[in-house]
């Protein structure tokens, strides 16, 4: 299956802590790539050549970038690692993305002259979400 195409300025907001040390620690490119591949599990022995985690490494990024990530991040110390998944900062990005736009057609329901009530409901039908989510959106819930 051909992996989708991620677009990491835009997705570094959303990642969590871990993600953030980790591309400072090993580079951007490495890190998303870990992180799509193998993200989502912690790796014991990661400063060791023949740990699963140099496999993993290994056939993610080759084996020249799996040496240099591996001594990089024997250096940080640690014997366990956690690569986070891009699952969680994914969804992030497209409930920030579906919020800004629930935002906008309401702004727009509203000076077309809907009534309040009318423009959630409408909102609720197109995005196929209930009408109190749509609520809860526009006084600001659900991470806004």
């Amino acid at each position: 299956m051909k992996q989708p195409v991620i677009n990491h300025k835009d997705l570094y907001q959303f990642l969590p802590e871990a993600g953030r040390r980790l591309i400072a620690a090993i580079g951007q490119e490495s890190a998303f790539t870990l992180m799509q591949k193998m993200g989502g599990k912690t790796y014991g022995n990661c400063h060791r050549k023949h740990s699963i985690f140099f496999k993993c490494c290994a056939d993610a990024l080759g084996d020249l970038e799996a040496k240099r990530v591996v001594s990089l991040l024997s250096v940080s110390g640690g014997i366990y690692i956690y690569i986070p998944s891009l699952k969680s900062a994914i969804l992030a990005q497209e409930k920030a993305v579906m919020r800004q736009a629930i935002i906008a057609q309401y702004a727009d329901n509203i000076s077309k002259g809907m009534q309040v009530v009318a423009a959630r409901n409408a909102i609720a039908i197109q995005f196929d979400i209930s009408e109190r989510t749509v609520r809860t959106i526009l006084k600001g819930g659900y991470d806004a």
